[in-house]
């Protein structure tokens, strides 16, 4: 591995960021300290996340960082952005070729599904953002909810369905964190061996194929099917939540390696998009 690691990537909710600190639409000071010390050391760092950019980069100015993330990736791979010295660049061909995707998706789909949800179901809570629906029902309606989907809605391929403990989330089929990392991953010209990538939910299971990172970590708080997928890859899963996690797990992979990389004052050549 040695000084070959490039990329660090990593999700907010329930990895960088946990319920052990306040406010939470920031970063701790000792995740910050650890950014920028890999960052210094020539490990470009980014997020790929379900927030927005907008609140991405409010988060990151809200955190006490020196360094900057390379890529802010939003929205399950919706919107994409680089990072530049008066803040996020949209990608503005892809965010516009996604938007039209989504609104022909939800056209086709959506719309169809969430009436006959309604019809079906009283919904506790329900969200719709565009690019993701959820619909939430009480405890008792969840397993009737759940069958209900399966029935009529598993078999359309251009949608993912992820069942929770109380209810359903909808998300175009097309849109998935580890997509949009292969993009970043073709600009930069890096390969899995020269990435990490630390996730906790059923969400980051995309971005945590070896075909786009070959180094995983998770933190103790993740879910299983995460958990067991980061061990079977030979990766990391920390005895600590969230941030705290992450930090140990990098550290771990550190120490595994001699080289993994090295501390110096010497300054070196830093990648940056024009």
């Amino acid at each position: 591995m040695g000084d070959k690691i490039k990329l660090f990537v990593f999700d907010l909710d329930g990895t960088a960021l946990g319920t052990n600190h306040r406010p939470y639409a920031k970063f701790t000071k000792k995740f910050c300290k650890f950014l920028d010390e890999i960052s210094e050391n020539q490990i470009l760092w980014c997020i790929n996340t379900t927030w927005d950019i907008n609140g991405q980069w409010d988060l990151i100015l809200n955190s006490p960082l020196k360094s900057r993330p390379i890529f802010l990736m939003g929205e399950f791979g919706k919107t994409f952005a680089k990072v530049g010295k008066d803040g996020p660049l949209m990608f503005e061909e892809y965010n516009k070729l996604m938007e039209k995707k989504v609104i022909h998706y939800n056209k086709k789909y959506i719309n169809k599904i969430i009436r006959k949800l309604v019809n079906k179901f009283y919904p506790k809570r329900m969200y719709f953002y565009g690019h993701f629906f959820s619909f939430m029902v009480d405890k008792e309606n969840v397993y009737s909810l759940h069958n209900y989907v399966k029935e009529n809605f598993s078999k359309i391929s251009k949608i993912k369905i992820y069942f929770g403990e109380d209810g359903i989330m909808f998300v175009p089929s097309f849109l998935n964190k580890g997509k949009i990392l292969l993009k970043a991953e073709k600009i930069l010209k890096i390969v899995p061996e020269e990435v990490i990538v630390a996730g906790d939910s059923v969400i980051d299971i995309p971005m945590m194929s070896p075909k786009l990172a070959k180094y995983l970590i998770c933190p103790s708080n993740s879910e299983k099917e995460v958990k067991e997928i980061v061990e079977k890859n030979n990766g990391i899963v920390a005895s600590k939540p969230f941030s705290e996690g992450v930090i140990e797990g990098f550290k771990k992979l550190k120490a595994n390696f001699r080289y993994f990389y090295q501390l110096t004052k010497r300054k070196r050549k830093v990648f940056r998009l024009s």
